[in-house]
């Protein structure tokens, strides 16, 4: 009695539920419509709460402290503006498979969200990736954004109810290319030999920094390698190009690894062979994750810069960008923010 007053005092004048009723008078066709109405109501209850859940779907977790940090961030600011956060994630990490099962998950349950983000698979074949992107905007006719990866070349790409905020893969590889070009000519080495350690899925921040130092020095030699954003896998490849280097007489000036997890997975392969042959190396990194930064400022070692990134920052932006896609304001397609790199001098 008391949860149906309740409720139709939320429909009807409150002032006619001070008039006594009796329990009887309840039945009938007056009973049918007041439980009916009553229980509409109380359906409606859940459903305004589904209506600020949000979706995001991740390319990678394992050992990918930028993303924790990222999530963090966001499920922080998400909260703060009354959304729920529901995450995806693909399995194994980078797997294009694994993200299109988590896009048709979401898809399934559409009608839980109001929008949501991706931090896509953009593998370095991306034209077939990019397609089944557009197909789930298509589908899911909710506001997307997409974090940290772009997955589109330009804007004329995106789907109408998409944008995009994060960093530029290529500028990312250009300042990296700049600050390595200005530290070997400040370090006046004749043909240096510098060593990039990527991955399929960022594959534009190598390609921009290789093409970028080639054109600032000459003669350079750039060797490319792949350890997928694995911190073990970058030790064991650093320790292999290391004796491959070693066999034709050959030494690494620069490491340039495109996330600061293959960065520290670097320094570990560096120290983990004589010192002496490794004195000379040194490491760049992407991201700007707490332990890149404090092994840089902690003093000697072989890890001296780190093109940063800013995950509050990101995940601040893309919730403001979600919550006016949500209520019909237009915004920009994409935003970027300009890169700067942390270094000890």
């Amino acid at each position: 009695m008391i949860a149906i007053a309740g409720a139709i005092g939320n429909v009807f004048n409150p002032r006619l539920l001070i008039i006594p009723v009796p329990l009887w008078s309840l039945l009938g066709a007056s009973g049918f419509l007041l439980v009916t109405l009553g229980s509409a109501l109380l359906r409606q209850r859940p459903r305004s709460a589904r209506t600020k859940r949000v979706f995001l779907v991740i390319s990678a977790f394992d050992q990918k402290h930028y993303v924790a940090k990222l999530v963090r961030n966001l499920h922080s600011v998400l909260d703060q503006r009354g959304y729920a956060l529901e995450l995806r994630i693909t399995d194994p990490d980078y797997s294009a498979v694994g993200q299109l099962h988590c896009l048709r998950q979401v898809l399934e349950h559409k009608d839980d969200y109001v929008g949501g983000f991706v931090i896509a698979v953009i593998p370095q074949l991306a034209d077939r990736m990019q397609k089944d992107l557009v197909d789930f905007c298509g589908k899911l006719a909710l506001p997307v954004v997409f974090l940290d990866v772009e997955p589109f070349e330009n804007e004329f790409h995106y789907p109408a109810n998409a944008a995009f905020v994060g960093y530029s893969a290529a500028e990312i590889g250009v300042a990296a290319a700049g600050w390595v070009a200005e530290y070997l000519v400040q370090k006046q080495t004749p043909c240096p030999t510098v060593l990039v350690i990527g991955g399929d899925s960022q594959h534009q921040r190598q390609q921009r920094f290789k093409e970028e130092l080639m054109a600032k020095l000459s003669p350079v030699l750039v060797l490319e390698d792949k350890a997928d954003f694995d911190r073990l896998r970058a030790r064991d490849v650093t320790r292999r190009q290391l004796k491959r280097a070693r066999l034709n007489g050959q030494g690494l000036d620069v490491i340039f690894c495109t996330n600061d997890e293959m960065a520290l997975g670097t320094v570990d392969g560096l120290l983990s062979v004589e010192p002496t042959t490794v004195v000379d190396t040194i490491v760049v990194g992407v991201d700007g994750t707490p332990q890149a930064k404090a092994l840089i400022d902690a003093g000697p070692s072989p890890l001296r810069a780190t093109v940063h990134q800013d995950s509050h920052k990101v995940a601040e932006t893309g919730v403001d960008l979600l919550d006016r896609m949500i209520r019909k304001e237009q915004v920009p397609i994409r935003t970027f923010f300009p890169t700067d790199v942390l270094a000890r001098d």
